[in-house]
């Protein structure tokens, strides 16, 4: 085979939805979940997807959050099913398919999380990049203290990426391929 990089940790953006979805999938094929089961929505995140825009406390199934999540890329359907899930799951799931750098990606984000990181102060941001586990883990603990608004994290994006480079999900090609 052909390769560049191969052993390189790159950003994987929405493709970390499949370790949610593959942490669903689990759940379902052990019988702790169905796909049919109702949560009630309880979470919002910020554009992609439609979700944001449903009222807080809309009765939606598995199914419906797992096919808005990868048929559209919905965000806020995505923290919903870590919500339900637990992010302790989500990471307990990506170990099992032997990722390569799993600390990368603890704790594991939802999309809301990596927004109000991005969209925080260049202090936050650098301390987020720098620390542990255990300290990004308390960092987030604290993302809705004072959480940096649509409009804020908007405007600075749209100055170009942000932190791509700590701040994300986190695989390299082989970890894509075991997924």
């Amino acid at each position: 085979t052909l390769s560049i990089n191969a052993g390189a940790q790159m950003p994987l953006g929405s493709a970390m939805k499949l370790y949610v979805l593959g942490a669903l999938g689990e759940e379902i094929a052990k019988g702790k979940r169905a796909w049919d089961d109702i949560v009630v929505l309880n979470t919002k995140s910020f554009p992609s997807g439609q979700m944001q825009e449903w009222p807080m406390g809309s009765p939606v199934t598995l199914h419906t959050l797992a096919s808005l999540m990868i048929s559209i890329s919905d965000n806020t359907a995505t923290d919903q099913l870590i919500r339900v899930l637990g992010r302790d799951r989500v990471e307990e799931y990506m170990r099992g398919t032997d990722h390569s750098a799993a600390a990368l990606n603890t704790p594991w984000l939802t999309t809301r999380e990596l927004f109000l990181i991005k969209g925080s102060s260049q202090q936050s941001l650098e301390a987020y990049s720098d620390g542990s586990p255990q300290l990004r883990a308390a960092i987030v603990g604290r993302l809705e203290d004072n959480p940096a608004t649509q409009d804020q994290i908007t405007a600075k994006l749209a100055e170009g990426p942000v932190a791509i480079e700590t701040v994300e999900w986190f695989a390299n090609s082989g970890d894509l391929a075991g997924l």
